[in-house]
């Protein structure tokens, strides 16, 4: 009992400690990605920067409420997307609102769904409004058996190569990933994509 209880402190320090490095290393690549956009003057370089910031943000969000036991259970899905979608960057013109309810996912799920959300506002952002901005709006609602989430902008709507970028397929592989399935809804008056997923059945009581 002893050598177990020597065994389980020494991983929580070695945790600790990989989990502060972790963290460490992922705001310092994101500071350099930052100066590398800053100093190119390519545009399409600057998009594919912007898109590189963004998924490691989400990882940052992501490394934020890891601790050595929610590895192996779940996570407050509400609370780590709420803490993503503060933390998503954005033109002055264009706001991000969002709804967001809790439930309890699995942290790999929780990863692929904040990945989803950062590629929509990304695709949203890039396509859905001109010099007038607009607003996306990310809504997550919780239900007995699945979760909807949902990123809605009130933009031009979709154009012909947007629904067919990697932004979307790798949605459309983040959605398959997680066991959901999507809905896309697109006029002149904006764009709404909503993701279905199955969550965890609730623990049956003693």
């Amino acid at each position: 009992h002893r050598d177990l209880s020597i065994e389980l402190r020494e991983r929580d320090v070695l945790f600790n400690e990989l989990h502060h490095r972790v963290a460490n290393q992922l705001h310092a690549i994101t500071g350099a990605l930052e100066v590398a956009r800053r100093r190119t003057t390519d545009l399409s370089a600057h998009a594919e920067l912007d898109k590189a910031v963004g998924r490691i943000t989400a990882m940052i969000a992501t490394n934020q409420q890891l601790s050595i036991e929610q590895v192996a259970r779940e996570i407050s899905l509400g609370a780590y997307l709420e803490r993503l979608c503060d933390g998503l960057a954005h033109p002055d013109n264009v706001k991000i609102v969002h709804t967001i309810d809790d439930a309890s996912v699995p942290l790999r799920v929780a990863v692929r769904l904040g990945l989803v959300v950062n590629e929509l506002v990304t695709n949203a952002l890039k396509h859905a409004f001109g010099g007038q901005g607009g607003c996306v709006s990310i809504t997550f609602s919780p239900g007995l058996t699945e979760g909807i989430l949902t990123v809605a902008d009130n933009g031009r709507g979709m154009q012909g190569p947007r629904s067919g970028s990697s932004g979307m397929r790798l949605v459309g592989s983040l959605a398959r990933q997680v066991g959901g399935r999507l809905e896309i809804d697109s006029s002149s008056n904006g764009t709404v994509v909503a993701l279905h997923f199955p969550l965890p059945s609730p623990p049956a009581e003693a």
